[in-house]
């Protein structure tokens, strides 16, 4: 009888040795798992950090010039003065006078009246403390120092006015827009 053992021979003792080889508390499978654990981590990291450049870059550019038509809307549905009436309507967001850093959201209408600038006035401070009305008498529009904006109708005839108010964003995205800094 031969008693020497042969060492290819499946032996209980090797196979609870092998897993000595592995880090503490783990096999093969474990490894894995935390592997995919943490490759499904890094893609939602990543696909948060795509979000996050999608609100920056897009979303709140589109979300504050919403705000700025709003308050041009505004503007618009007041009721108009006798002989008056409106000719174009205008919005703007972004960094438009002023220094600094911050969003502002200008909305307006042009229009054309057989009114005084002061009846005009007068009329508008009537309807409430935030509308400003000046004569305007060429296309581009003197409030916005920051940047150049025209109306598109031809106001040399003299008559027109323009009306308009400073409005509010909604926070977060005023603050994320990259115009306002």
């Amino acid at each position: 009888m031969d008693t020497r053992s042969n060492s290819s021979a499946p032996n209980s003792s090797d196979k609870a040795g092998s897993s000595r080889n592995l880090p503490a508390g783990g096999s093969v499978n474990a490894l894995q798992n935390t592997g995919k654990a943490i490759g499904r981590f890094l893609l939602r990291l990543a696909a948060l950090l795509l979000a996050l450049m999608f609100l920056v870059l897009i979303a709140s550019p589109m979300i504050n010039n919403l705000s700025a038509w709003k308050t041009g809307q505004e503007v618009a549905r007041l009721p108009l003065p006798p002989d008056t009436e409106i000719k174009e309507r205008f919005s703007r967001a972004g960094k438009l006078n002023g220094n600094g850093n911050g969003m502002q959201f200008l909305g307006g209408i042009l229009i054309r009246s057989g009114l005084t600038l002061e009846e005009l006035q007068d009329y508008y401070a009537s309807v409430g403390d935030s509308y400003i009305v000046e004569r305007q008498e060429t296309r581009e529009l003197a409030m916005v120092e920051h940047d150049r904006a025209f109306l598109e109708t031809d106001v040399s005839r003299g008559g027109y006015y323009v009306v308009y108010t400073w409005g509010n964003g909604i926070f977060p995205f005023y603050g994320l827009d990259l115009r306002g800094h």
